[in-house]
């Protein structure tokens, strides 16, 4: 992974994130007995290492930044869930995902950069098993490695998150993931800064592209 486009302050946010993401756990993560009130959740969110050894975060140096997942980070609980779905999309190709809730220029694009990324060749065939958010969970984990990944499934529900790792995919290609997450991000991104995109349907759809292995 390339890391020498990340810039001070990008560096800065990330280290920031690696020690802070406990406090910034989805509240399925109870901290504490369950009887505990929302003021003492909020005193015990607000000690790191306390919430770090109840999360079961274990104290490490910060991974290098992933300069893809980089600008994802501040992401609300609905945009990831539209980030998972446009990741689902794209590896599902021509087939219908039920659950999928885009639009048909977003299902397009899907479409374009599927036959681009070929995912069909290098997922395994259990792949798509459970619904939408556990399979884009599943492909989140794959890209972003078991050490980012134990602080960043803390955003997400604890039963999803569960559900989600009871199946690791495996030695999948890096470049096609990255490939995948990037477009990914930027597609979701520019959506969220720009407005909705128009994708000409009378367009040629992308072939497979040699150079992404």
């Amino acid at each position: 992974m390339n890391t020498l486009s990340i810039s001070e302050p990008q560096a800065l946010a990330w280290v920031r994130w690696w020690v802070a993401s406990g406090q910034g756990a989805d509240t399925s993560w109870q901290l504490g007995r369950a009887s505990l009130g929302p003021e003492w959740q909020a005193r015990l969110r607000a000690a790191p290492p306390w919430v770090e050894q109840h999360l079961g975060l274990r104290a490490a140096w910060p991974e290098p930044p992933n300069p893809g997942l980089l600008p994802l980070l501040g992401l609300d609980a609905g945009q990831w869930q539209r980030v998972l779905q446009l990741a689902v999309a794209v590896c599902s190709g021509s087939q219908s995902e039920t659950g999928l809730v885009l639009d048909e220029a977003d299902r397009t694009w899907c479409r374009r950069l599927g036959r681009a990324l070929q995912p069909g060749h290098w997922l395994p065939g259990h792949w798509h098993d459970g619904g939408i958010e556990l399979q884009g969970l599943r492909l989140l984990r794959a890209w972003v490695g078991e050490p980012v990944w134990q602080r960043l499934r803390l955003g997400f529900a604890r039963p999803m998150v569960e559900a989600a790792e009871q199946q690791a995919f495996e030695e999948l290609p890096p470049a096609r993931l990255n490939a995948l997450w990037q477009a990914v991000g930027w597609y979701a991104l520019t959506f969220i800064t720009q407005g909705p995109f128009h994708v000409d349907p009378s367009q040629p759809e992308l072939e497979s592209s040699p150079g992404v292995a």
